[in-house]
C-alpha cells in the first residue's frame, strides 16, 4: 500500500474512532484497535499509565468514562507523520462526574497504526509533546 493510501486509511480510522468514542461505542472502538494496542497517559494525567491489548483498552476507556459526564472530543487538527502515525489535536469538554465542574482542555494525541488499525494511542497535554512522540516513533520505525 502506498504511503498516501495508508495515510488516507489511517485518517478514516481515526475519524471513526473519535466518533465512536464520543458516541460511547466501545464495541466499534475495539474493532478499530489492533489486538496488541497500547494506550499511554503520562503522569499526572487522569488514569495515568500504560494499558495494553483490548482488555487494557477496555479498562482505560471505562475508567476515563467513569471520570466524566457529557464527555466530547472535538478534533481541531490532524497531521500525518510518515506512513503510520498521526498527530491529533483535540478539544476535550466534559463535566467532572462527582463535582459537576466543567472541564475543557486542548491536548495532543499520537496515534500509530498497524495492519489498518490503531496500534497506539498516547495522550499528551500539548500538541508539541504529541508531535515529538510521533516523529520519534516514526523515525525509529524507519530505522527498523
Amino acid at each position: 500500500m502506498s504511503s498516501a493510501r495508508e495515510q488516507r486509511h489511517n485518517l478514516k480510522i481515526a475519524e471513526l474512532a473519535y466518533a465512536a468514542f464520543n458516541a460511547g461505542d466501545l464495541d466499534t472502538l475495539l474493532k478499530l484497535m489492533h489486538e496488541e494496542c497500547e494506550v499511554h497517559v503520562p503522569e499526572p494525567g487522569v488514569n495515568a499509565g500504560t494499558y495494553r491489548g483490548h482488555q487494557g483498552y477496555r479498562e482505560w476507556y471505562e475508567q476515563w468514562i467513569e471520570s466524566f459526564e457529557d464527555y466530547k472530543a472535538t478534533v481541531l487538527e490532524v497531521v500525518p507523520i510518515g506512513r503510520s502515525h498521526l498527530l491529533v489535536v483535540a478539544r476535550q469538554t466534559a463535566k467532572g462526574k462527582g463535582s459537576g465542574a466543567p472541564v475543557e482542555m486542548v491536548s495532543g494525541n499520537m496515534l500509530q497504526f498497524r495492519d489498518g488499525k490503531v496500534l497506539a494511542l498516547h495522550l499528551y497535554p500539548t500538541r508539541e509533546e504529541a508531535l515529538a512522540a510521533a516523529e520519534k516513533r516514526e523515525a525509529e520505525k524507519a530505522d527498523e
